[in-house]
């Protein structure tokens, strides 16, 4: 009986959703995912917390609930306005929803009598994933703050034993991993050249200002990594970019059927739980080669990893809404005492902050969505760039140093005399 427990439990590890891989290593958009699996209001609540809302905070709810109302409205005004005034719309009990956190749980019912129900629960959480991002774009944000919120996030995941392991996961449901690195500084040098060879030439489109990367001891435990930070909503598979999504390093075709030989064989009693685990550590990266996006025109091509890049919602006071607000409260405090001249120049400045920095009422906290990256390999493949990294750095910054003096000093370089 323990080893029937321990074949199902390691089936169960060992199975992905492969419908969410491919958003986050196969560049396919999210809002494009037919359903969700979120079926109850605990995985709901979570799976808010990750996307970056906290349903038991008044004003988050608010929130949710407007972008609920106006992905209605755009749907009414927008997108079948024809249809709508036909009577074709959404359940009764959608329009009348006044908890959309239940839009996420309806999102998931598979039965075939919540077919419909379904369906347009999908269509309208894909209208407020768009529209809940469009506040939280192209608005400054501290760099600083970024760092504290995103990496407290995955330290609350890692777990580190007195003898020096490092494990990603819960108890029972985890995975030792091979060494965690933060990278926390590009100096300007480097943010300028980057700058001066990528298209857009605009620094908005950094992604890499803070990442982190993780070896896994296997080159298996690489996907499973993936899965743990998706269970753990580290990853917030709505809040990746897919058009950053990056994979030289698995073959997702390979692997999948690898993987489920080995369930189907375990399952049937063809192999015992240990064989399993030996054959799963056994798998390596030496198949097909992945058919990821084109990785950087200036790595090495010796340089295989998966990259993710992921966006944290920030959220945090602005210091100059308090400052403002604090003059404001001294002004009233002292209306009687305080001079006139200096009562001018303190109502000047708090105006002047408001007009040009369109401080608006007394809302003080900044939201705004972060870029991070994540670079996951397994340590064989850590072991093989380590190997040549000094030399590939050097090629690396030599290509990228290239690209910039074409871009800038082309001409200049060809009429030298």
């Amino acid at each position: 009986m323990e080893q029937l427990r321990d074949k199902a439990k390691l089936v169960e590890r060992w199975t992905f959703r492969w419908e969410m891989m491919d958003v986050l290593l196969g560049g396919r958009s999210p809002i494009d995912l037919p359903h969700l699996e979120i079926e109850t209001e605990t995985k709901a609540k979570e799976f808010l917390k990750g996307y970056g809302y906290d349903i038991e905070n008044v004003g988050h709810a608010k929130f949710i609930y407007t972008v609920f109302v106006e992905s209605l409205l755009f749907l009414e005004r927008v997108l079948m306005r024809q249809e709508w005034q036909q009577g074709i719309r959404p359940p009764e009990e959608l329009i009348h929803l006044t908890e959309p956190l239940k839009l996420l749980i309806w999102a998931s019912d598979r039965k075939s009598s919540s077919k419909r129900r379904r369906l347009w629960s999908c269509a309208v959480l894909r209208l407020m994933h768009t529209i809940a991002h469009i506040d939280g774009i192209h608005r400054p944000a501290s760099l600083d703050v970024a760092r504290k919120q995103i990496i407290e996030r995955f330290e609350k995941a890692l777990f580190r034993t007195s003898e020096g392991k490092i494990w990603l996961g819960r108890e029972g449901d985890a995975v030792e991993l091979e060494n965690v690195d933060w990278k926390l500084k590009k100096s300007r040098e480097s943010v300028i050249l980057k700058l001066l060879h990528k298209p857009a030439n605009v620094a908005e489109n950094i992604y890499d200002l803070i990442g982190v990367r993780i070896v896994t001891k296997t080159y298996a435990e690489v996907m499973m990594v993936i899965k743990l930070l998706r269970q753990m909503n580290l990853i917030s598979f709505p809040n990746a970019n897919p058009q950053r999504a990056r994979n030289s390093l698995v073959d997702l075709a390979s692997f999948r059927k690898q993987v489920e030989i080995l369930d189907n064989m375990l399952a049937k009693g063809l192999m015992t739980p240990e064989d399993f685990v030996e054959q799963i550590n056994k798998l390596d990266p030496d198949g097909p080669s992945p058919k990821g996006k084109a990785v950087n025109p200036h790595s090495g091509a010796n340089f295989k990893s998966i990259q993710i890049t992921c966006r944290h919602l920030l959220r945090y006071n602005d210091p100059l809404t308090e400052w403002t607000q604090s003059i404001t409260n001294y002004l009233k405090a002292n209306e009687s005492s305080i001079d006139q001249d200096r009562k001018n120049v303190l109502e000047r400045v708090v105006d002047l902050a408001i007009n040009q920095y369109q401080i608006i009422g007394e809302e003080q906290e900044i939201k705004v969505f972060f870029p991070f990256e994540i670079q996951i390999f397994d340590a064989e493949t850590a072991r093989q760039i380590r190997g040549s990294r000094a030399a590939s750095h050097e090629a690396y910054k030599s290509s990228q140093l290239k690209a910039a003096r074409k871009r800038v000093l082309n001409d200049v370089l060809k009429n030298l005399d």
